[in-house]
């Protein structure tokens, strides 16, 4: 397929589609997140606070947001995670950690994902509680 300009110069349609998105390849930029303590900590939940400062240059905007967590440290989203979707706006956002063992510290970062890659906040740590026995 070929594109005729007004001027009768034919381009092939790949080379008028890189001209066209050329700015959004080149310019495209990760959105950026900070992470904030790890808050309502149970034996087996807490709750990972994030906040999304921006967007980043590339539509469309951020396609999925949220905190990923592991024992070890430095957490990615190949890690254990959570979701909170698509996002069209900057916002501190909340998602709920499950299914954490007892006594155990995990690390936790927010991210956010849009077309140019993922970014993360910081690092924060989390204790579990221990499980408390009656007597």
């Amino acid at each position: 397929m070929k594109l005729t300009l007004t001027h009768r110069v034919a381009l092939p349609f790949g080379l008028f589609l890189f001209f066209l998105l050329f700015p959004y390849i080149a310019f495209a930029q990760v959105p950026t997140v900070t992470t904030q303590a790890v808050t309502d900590i149970t034996t087996t939940t807490a709750t990972g606070n994030g906040n999304i400062t921006d967007l980043g240059i590339v539509p469309p905007n951020p396609t999925a947001h949220g905190v990923c967590w592991n024992t070890g440290g430095t957490p990615t989203t190949d890690d254990s995670l959570t979701n909170e979707g698509a996002v069209s706006a900057t916002d501190a956002f909340t998602s709920t950690i499950t299914v954490l063992s007892p006594n155990t510290t995990y690390y936790v970062r927010a991210y956010a994902t849009n077309t140019a890659g993922t970014s993360y906040g910081n690092q924060v740590s989390s204790k579990q509680s221990r499980n408390h026995r009656k007597c």
